[in-house]
């Protein structure tokens, strides 16, 4: 019995601690909980909680949504937007020139043709080699072929060549028929998984096509378009300018 008594005693000391549920909220004065008073002398201020805060839950999904449609916005045409149904990179022809200094090793290319004969770029060494990667199913190849093909001719010679990679098309004789119908001038590799492309790791992706890489004499990449070839011109203009390093 006096251990009860003592407990009791003890809340009774703490009378002042305890809270107890006041008047209603007033939402002109932006509360957004009932009022809670304690225990205090007359006049003193009543005691209010704060409103509760938003779901952390809701805020964590809100903000991966915002960060997809920014990152959506800034790809622009590019693997994630301007691939679509295509397969392929609807590129803006995108021109990168590099410094002797500032490029890598030589790339390693080879395969067979569309006729069935091996090609390997090393064979090429100490021309500027121009290779353009295509497909028969590509929309945008087909618009540059007229631009390349004039490049082709204008440039090939003692010091230029040029090399094909057919990338993805399903069979030889589509791309075969392309050849035929835009009377393209030089050899294709042909790649139908697309492979070929990983050779030019940091220049191209798996989805660069149509796409355009200027090597030099040694066998490294000096200028890169990505996409459709702006004109014939510019090609030609990026082509004599690598020739010029070493000629």
């Amino acid at each position: 019995m006096l251990a009860h008594l003592v407990q009791l005693h003890r809340r009774h000391a703490h009378l002042d601690r305890l809270l107890r549920a006041g008047r209603a909220p007033d939402s002109a004065a932006r509360q957004g909980r009932p009022l809670l008073r304690r225990r205090r002398p007359r006049g003193a201020p009543a005691l209010t909680f704060p409103p509760r805060p938003r779901s952390r839950r809701t805020t964590a999904s809100v903000v991966p949504a915002c960060l997809l449609a920014a990152l959506l916005l800034l790809t622009g045409c590019s693997s994630l937007q301007g691939t679509g149904e295509k397969g392929y990179v609807s590129g803006n022809g995108q021109i990168t020139e590099l410094d002797p200094g500032d490029r890598a090793k030589p790339i390693v290319l080879a395969g067979e043709d569309l006729d069935g004969k091996d090609v390997d770029v090393a064979d090429l060494r100490g021309k500027v080699v121009v290779v353009n990667v295509w497909g028969a199913w590509c929309t945008d190849c087909r618009k540059e072929a007229p631009d390349l093909v004039e490049a082709a001719e204008k440039t090939t010679g003692n010091d230029v060549a040029f090399l094909g990679i057919d990338a993805r098309d399903p069979s030889k004789e589509n791309a075969r028929g392309y050849v035929r119908t835009f009377g393209i001038p030089f050899p294709s590799i042909y790649d139908p998984k697309g492979e070929t492309l990983l050779r030019f790791h940091g220049t191209l992706t798996p989805n660069s096509v149509p796409s355009t890489v200027v090597l030099d004499r040694q066998g490294r990449v000096a200028a890169s378009i990505l996409g459709t070839l702006p004109s014939s011109t510019t090609l030609t203009s990026i082509i004599q300018k690598v020739v010029d390093e070493d000629g």
